[in-house]
């Protein structure tokens, strides 16, 4: 609650139980992805890069997807490892590969692994509610890949998503491991 910047209130009485007030500030998420979309986060402005979007919760693909699309990416979006390979398979050109870890059927480690054998230069930003290191220390994902924690803001979504497009187009040539970590040599 600290953290929250809230507080909880509790009245309770013998034989009449107890009543808990929750008290949070207001949320202002519209206007942290308006604030984003009018702010250039990135130095390198969006030209035509496309982002394959892979996330099962809809309404975060869905704010992942308006976040994107506003500051000037081409976004597409799956709701799953299997729809993600089905996607890319229609699709002449994918820049960046954005997955959440923990996915029904085909996690985000799966799916890179899948990704690597067809496109091994293809970064991927790994998301997560978990940490990096809980994945790392579960054997789900290597250590070093690209990860965003979640929840993130608009803005902390931009600035990787930027920072990994422009070091994997105009810095030292990386390649990817099968789980999206970069390795920097020659291919």
């Amino acid at each position: 609650m600290k953290q929250l910047e809230g507080y909880i209130l509790v009245d309770s009485g013998v034989g009449q139980g107890a009543a808990f007030q929750i008290f949070l500030p207001r949320s202002t998420a519209q206007e942290q992805i308006s604030a984003a979309s009018s702010t250039q986060v990135c130095a390198v402005p969006p030209g035509s890069e496309t982002i394959l979007v892979v996330e099962d919760e809809e309404a975060l693909r869905e704010m992942v997807l308006e976040v994107l699309s506003e500051n000037g990416y081409n976004v597409v979006t799956a709701a799953s490892g299997a729809e993600a390979l089905e996607v890319l398979e229609g699709m002449p050109k994918v820049d960046l590969v954005v997955t959440d870890v923990v996915m029904p059927e085909m996690n985000g480690a799966a799916l890179s692994r899948h990704l690597a054998e067809k496109a091994p230069l293809l970064p991927v930003l790994f998301i997560s509610g978990y940490t990096e290191d809980q994945l790392a220390h579960r054997g789900i994902l290597l250590p070093d890949v690209h990860f965003l924690a979640k929840p993130f803001s608009p803005e902390k979504l931009l600035e990787t998503v930027c920072r990994i497009l422009h070091r994997e187009t105009h810095g030292p040539i990386m390649r990817a491991n099968n789980q999206g970590r970069p390795m920097k040599g020659r291919p």
